[in-house]
């Protein structure tokens, strides 16, 4: 794990309510590598699970096939 030099700095200094502050770092630190996945709850978007298609075909039949299960769900 990668903390900032802040966590490191209070481990060592150990002021009054270390663990404190140390926990607080750790926690900065940790939601600061979930940034990104914060936009994609705030605009929908995720690039996790894309399907990569290699011909205009393959989007066609994947947007009619689609077309379909959604007409037959109405």
């Amino acid at each position: 794990m990668q903390y900032s030099g802040r966590a490191f700095e209070l481990t060592v200094e150990k002021p009054v309510a270390w663990e404190y502050l140390l926990f607080a770092a750790a926690l900065k630190d940790n939601l600061d590598k979930l940034d990104n996945l914060r936009y994609d709850m705030k605009y929908g978007i995720t690039f996790k699970n894309a399907i990569l298609y290699d011909a205009p075909k393959e989007i066609i039949d994947f947007i009619s096939d689609y077309d379909k299960r959604i007409n037959e769900a109405v």
